[in-house]
C-alpha cells in the first residue's frame, strides 16, 4: 500500500529523515527514484548502534545524497558507512529568525502565563524526557541556585515522572509543560537555555539551541554533550556536568546574558533559513552546485 501510494505520486525524489524508513524502503525505492536522507545527529552507540550500522550501511548503497546538519555529523557518518565522500553533504540546520526573535510583548505574556515574577530566573529545557538528554543534570544544578530560580521543561518521554519526583526531592521549583507546539512561547519566558545531554544523546546541531539563541537566551551545555566545539564562545557556555560546575555556568549565563548572546551573531548567520531551503532543494532534486537554479 505504501509503495503503491508513492508510485501513484510519481515523485522526482524521495526524502527520508528517520532511520526506519531509510533502512526499510531505500533499497527498493532507490531502484526507481532519487532517494535523499537527512541526518540530524551522530550515529547511536552501543548494541543498538552496532545493529543499526549493519542495516544502515547496506541501505546507504542505494541512496543518492545524505544531508548532514553539521560537519561533525558528516565526519561521524563518513567513518561508519561506505559511500563516496560527495554523497555526504553538509547543510546547516536553519532557524526562523522572524518567529524566533526577541519579543517583549510575548515575553511578558508568556511569563505571566506561567506565573513568573520579575525576580524569577527561568532556566529552560526543550527536550525529550529521556535519560540521555540529561534534564536531571539541569535540575541538580538549579537546586544549588537561589530560590528565585525556576526550571521550565517542555517535552515528553519515559523519564517524565522520575524527573518530576527528582525536582520535588531536590526542592526545585519546576514546571513541566509536556509537549508543546509553540516552543517560541516557552523560550520567550526564559532567561537561560540548558542542554544537559549525555554523550549517548549523540547531538548534532540542535534546532532548539539555535531557536534559543535567536530569541536572545544564552545557552549552557554540558561539556560531554558533543556541542563544545560548535557552541563554546558563540552564544554558549560549556561546563562540566557535575552540579557545582553546571550551576556556576548557569549563574554566569544569566549575569552576563547580553555579552554572551552578542557572540551568537556569526553562528546564527551561518544557519540562515534561506540558504538552507535553497541548498536542500538543490540536493534533493539533484541539481549541480554550478546550476543557475542552485
Amino acid at each position: 500500500m505504501y509503495l503503491a501510494k508513492i508510485s501513484s505520486l510519481r515523485p522526482t525524489a524521495i526524502h527520508f529523515q528517520f532511520k526506519r524508513e531509510q533502512i526499510l524502503l531505500t533499497r527498493v525505492l532507490g531502484k526507481q527514484y532519487r532517494v535523499v536522507w537527512t541526518e540530524h545527529g551522530r550515529f547511536p552507540g552501543g548494541p543498538l548502534g552496532a545493529l543499526l550500522k549493519r542495516m544502515y550501511r547496506r541501505s546507504s548503497g542505494s541512496v543518492s545524497s545524505i544531508i548532514c546538519v553539521s560537519p561533525d555529523v558528516q565526519a561521524d557518518l563518513a567513518g561508519r558507512i561506505s559511500v563516496d565522500r560527495e554523497v555526504l553533504q553538509v547543510v546547516l540546520n536553519p532557524v526562523d529568525r522572524v518567529k524566533f526573535a526577541p519579543n517583549v510583548a510575548l515575553r511578558i505574556a508568556s511569563r505571566k502565563e506561567f506565573g513568573f515574577t520579575d525576580s524569577d530566573v527561568v532556566y529552560v529545557s526543550l527536550s525529550r524526557l529521556e535519560q540521555v538528554k540529561g534534564v536531571d543534570r539541569v535540575l541538580k544544578a538549579v537546586s544549588l541556585l537561589p530560590k528565585t530560580s525556576v526550571v521550565l521543561v517542555a517535552g515528553e518521554g519515559r523519564e517524565s515522572e522520575n524527573l518530576k519526583r527528582l525536582s520535588s526531592e531536590l526542592g526545585v521549583r519546576a514546571i513541566f509543560t509536556g509537549f508543546t507546539s509553540h516552543p517560541e512561547r516557552i523560550l520567550q519566558a526564559g532567561d537561560v537555555y540548558c542542554v544537559g545531554s549525555r554523550p549517548d544523546a549523540r547531538e548534532g546541531a540542535p534546532l532548539s539551541v539555535l531557536q534559543a539563541l535567536s530569541v536572545g537566551l544564552p545557552v549552557v551545555a554540558a561539556s560531554d554533550s558533543g556541542l563544545s566545539d560548535w557552541l563554546d564562545s558563540r552564544g554558549g557556555i560549556v561546563a562540566d556536568p557535575d552540579p557545582i560546575s553546571f550551576a556556576t555556568a548557569l549563574k554566569r549565563g544569566h549575569s552576563a546574558k547580553e555579552q554572551i548572546i552578542e557572540q551568537a551573531t556569526p553562528l546564527l548567520a551561518e544557519h540562515d533559513s534561506t540558504v538552507w531551503s535553497e541548498e536542500t532543494v538543490r540536493i534533493i532534486v539533484g541539481l549541480r552546485n554550478d546550476s543557475p537554479s542552485a
